[in-house]
């Protein structure tokens, strides 16, 4: 059944088909997508199921402006950033007729679609990957890597669990620049420290100087400058846990920013995601040095 968090934004008769798909399938969706004028629909893995309700273009506007606590304006930034976060981890894709300046967008009107991720909550999802990281002693950095939609988020905020806590912690820094991945590490056993809404250049450089952490794990590399400061971290003697993505090495490797990170030998291992029909299985996949430039050269 979805969330308080969730379903007092939504029309009601939404909320109630949605949840009688959540008790034919047992589980919240993954992702839940409104769109002005057209069929909502759930995301289940890689399975799309179309619902009949329909939101007109009244309902779009007060479900935004709800999402918004009733002040869109204050949430222009973050509109034209193409998201909002209402908390909890739940991070919301925002898109409609964007107004731009200067080759970026500015703002964003009539907006005619809503995306909304619902976060899950897996604490043991990483053992495995969290075994091939191996203890304090051997500080291994990792990227893991996979298409949209695969799990990446939560296997990261899975890793960051289990390395923070136990009798004998690291001291985990967490980046959380869109307020998604800090879901769920709120345990009063933890010893995390989640930077909400920093910038990954900016977190990782107080990570580093300030936080005095063993680990800083980000999600979604992307450019130039995030690359280099992770660089920076790792060069720092402090490891990291990243992910990005990519459908296949080759993809990844000449990639920008983690080609600029490949170069620069941060990462001690490459590790893919997949999964079956279940939600939420991972298959752990380490890739080489030489095997990612070989992939990089076919």
């Amino acid at each position: 059944m979805l969330t308080e968090e969730i379903s007092h934004h939504l029309p009601q008769r939404l909320c109630a088909e949605i949840n009688d798909i959540c008790i034919i399938k047992k589980s919240l969706p993954e992702e839940i997508r409104i769109r002005s004028k057209r069929r909502a629909s759930l995301t289940y893995a890689s399975e799309n199921v179309m619902l009949d309700t329909v939101i007109s273009e009244d309902e779009m506007k007060d479900i935004v402006k709800s999402l918004c606590k009733n002040s869109v304006y204050a949430y222009k930034e973050s509109i034209a950033r193409g998201y909002i976060s209402i908390g909890d981890g739940i991070r919301i894709g925002v898109i409609g007729s964007a107004f731009c300046e200067n080759g970026s967008v500015s703002a964003v009107y009539d907006v005619s679609s809503v995306i909304i991720r619902i976060p899950k909550k897996a604490e043991t999802a990483a053992k495995a990957l969290c075994d091939m990281l191996g203890c304090k002693k051997h500080k291994r950095s990792c990227l893991i890597y996979a298409s949209p939609g695969e799990g990446k988020t939560t296997l990261l905020r899975s890793a960051a669990h289990i390395l923070s806590s136990g009798n004998d912690p690291l001291r985990v820094s967490v980046i959380d620049s869109r307020d998604e991945l800090g879901a769920f590490l709120g345990g009063i056993g933890l010893c995390v420290d989640v930077l909400k809404g920093y910038p990954k250049e900016i977190g990782c450089e107080i990570a580093t100087r300030t936080l005095n952490s063993q680990l800083i794990i980000c999600d979604e590399i992307f450019g130039e400058k995030e690359a280099e400061s992770l660089a920076s971290a790792v060069n720092c003697g402090i490891p990291i846990l990243c992910s990005a993505h990519a459908g296949s090495i080759r993809e990844l490797i000449n990639r920008p920013g983690i080609d600029t990170l490949h170069k620069k030998r941060v990462f001690d291992l490459y590790v893919k995601i997949e999964r079956d029909s279940e939600a939420f299985k991972f298959k752990y996949m380490p890739m080489s040095w030489e095997e990612a430039d070989n992939a990089r050269s076919t």
